[in-house]
């Protein structure tokens, strides 16, 4: 008989948790699951992902491509052994599950799970469970159908009789890994980074706060963005003699706060905006595409964000609505300012540079 081997590399992204604290165990669940929501709500859906919490960093891993094969078991043994690491202190999966309702009926759930060893080979693990019923809305958005369900307990028999679909997150059926092999390689950007810029005139008048800069900017971009819709990440830096419009495409090798803060530390910068796409929730629960334009001028710790909801129906033009005003206190290193960046970014120009050149007549 020869022994069934299987080799599973997993890809980890790290990165910051800008002050949450790790030791906290509601903080970090809470964290957990607005992370959840965002990504439910923006996509439509949940992929499988395992994610490492350190101190101040988080390292994610898809699954989704192991889970296809029918692996389970051997995932969830390489997972175990990959929250040993150390620096490791917490470790959640999350991803969607088929979860039975009150009334027996099988429905989409987003579900959260943070499984905690105790250590000994002859003890059962602790477990923390928290699912969420959701649904695909128009326009590919998610929404939420009722609040989190959650539920924490020890052993593998206590898990199946709150919900047996989390079962097979956790049973590595008696798999052992015989090796395992972690290292660093350097951040890398997608084939299809792109940041490209272009100065525009400056404004007329300087903003005094950053509230004037996120209603300024997002409102300069509803015409466009309902003309032709926002596929990319959008950074206006407020200089001494112009306004500098970059455009980012793909992913970079950074995290988006963090390629701020490079293009913060270029030269001097009065104010600083994002118009990124995103999603809103109506008083009504209906979650809606919508317009985010965050604004953070250096030495007030606010992030002000203006949202400009759009509803998307077939058939029908886009309908823009009433834009929202959000305020968020900065916590120490999540600002854009101030804060040093985790990657040092170079720039060279492409091109059209200068005066375009004269067209002769005829």
């Amino acid at each position: 008989m020869t022994d069934d081997i299987f080799r599973l590399k997993l890809d980890m992204k790290r990165t910051p948790l800008g002050g949450l604290d790790v030791s906290d165990d509601r903080a970090v669940r809470e964290w957990a699951k607005r992370g959840v929501e965002g990504r439910v709500r923006m996509n439509g859906l949940l992929r499988q992902l395992a994610r490492f919490v350190k101190d101040t960093t988080e390292e994610v891993a898809g699954l989704d491509a192991f889970l296809e094969l029918g692996e389970e078991g051997r995932v969830a043994a390489v997972l175990r052994v990959a929250g040993r690491r150390e620096g490791v202190r917490r470790v959640f999966r999350e991803g969607e599950l088929k979860i039975r309702d009150a009334g027996g009926q099988l429905r989409r759930a987003a579900a959260l799970m943070e499984l905690m060893e105790r250590g000994a080979a002859d003890a059962d693990d602790d477990w923390w469970v928290a699912w969420r019923f959701f649904g695909e809305g128009s326009a590919g958005v998610g929404n939420f159908h009722g609040e989190w369900i959650e539920h924490h307990g020890t052993g593998l028999e206590a898990l199946d009789e709150v919900e047996p679909a989390f079962r097979e997150w956790v049973d590595d059926d008696r798999v052992e890994v015989t090796n395992s092999e972690f290292w660093e390689k350097p951040p890398e950007a997608s084939p299809d980074f792109d940041l490209r810029m272009a100065s525009l005139p400056p404004v007329p008048k300087r903003p005094d706060h950053p509230g004037e800069l996120a209603v300024g900017i997002g409102r300069s971009m509803d015409a466009e963005v309902l003309r032709q819709g926002l596929t990319c990440h959008l950074i206006f830096l407020l200089t001494e003699g112009s306004l500098d419009r970059f455009e980012v495409r793909g992913e970079p090798p950074c995290t988006l706060d963090d390629l701020v803060r490079s293009l913060v530390a270029l030269g001097p910068c009065h104010g600083v905006a994002m118009v990124s796409p995103g999603t809103f929730v109506g008083p009504g629960g209906e979650t809606l595409r919508a317009v985010m334009t965050t604004a953070e001028q250096p030495g007030t710790p606010l992030h002000i964000r203006r949202v400009r909801p759009i509803r998307l129906l077939p058939g029908k033009p886009p309908e823009p609505l009433s834009e929202v005003i959000q305020e968020r206190a900065l916590r120490e290193g999540e600002g854009w300012f101030g804060v040093e960046p985790g990657v040092e970014l170079g720039l060279h120009m492409l091109g059209p540079v200068g005066e375009p050149a004269e067209v002769p007549e005829g």
